[in-house]
């Protein structure tokens, strides 16, 4: 399925605010981000040691849930 990834902040400024990719899921496309981008996994690892929480919205609905 093709969808358009959007990062903003800080994470838009090192990895590219928007890009289009074929991924099912929120886990695929953070997969598909990675293999793309040296240094995203451990961004993100620094990120969640250092407590920074992360917004997930798809198609205009939050994820409240790590399920989802």
């Amino acid at each position: 399925m093709e969808r358009t990834l959007y990062l903003e902040g800080e994470m838009g400024e090192k990895f590219g605010y928007c890009t289009v990719i074929h991924a099912e899921s929120i886990q695929g496309a953070l997969k598909l981000v990675d293999v793309n981008n040296t240094g995203f996994r451990q961004y993100l690892e620094a990120c969640v040691e250092n407590g920074v929480d992360f917004h997930v919205d798809v198609a205009g609905n939050e994820l409240e849930y790590e399920d989802e």
